[in-house]
């Protein structure tokens, strides 16, 4: 018997304008992710949306100390070369995962 559950690995990666940053992708989209960005028309908000499915985690905090949620208001803090370097990486692992499909 299989038991249906999130079975997706994870990949840590280190924001280039933050050297003690820690941010956790998922390696692989649900199809229910998909399913929120099919009604969205304006390409930034789908890459924004996109950031927030594939980020399982980060360890940034407010000036309080309390953890930042992940979300377009606080991913449009990040300096551009970060959003690339998140997207970037993103990326590559998509096209790692389709260019494995066809060896199985």
């Amino acid at each position: 018997m299989s038991i249906l559950k999130d079975v997706r690995k994870t990949k840590k990666i280190v924001l280039p304008s933050y050297s003690d940053s820690e941010v956790i992708l998922y390696q692989d989209a649900k199809t229910s992710d998909m399913l929120d960005i099919t009604n969205i028309e304006n390409n930034f908000e789908t890459g924004l949306k996109m950031l927030q499915i594939f980020i399982k985690e980060w360890n940034f905090k407010d000036e309080a100390g309390k953890p930042v949620e992940i979300n377009a208001k606080s991913l449009g803090i990040l300096p551009l070369k970060d959003t690339n370097y998140l997207i970037e990486e993103i990326n590559k692992t998509i096209s790692f995962n389709e260019s494995k499909k066809g060896q199985n």
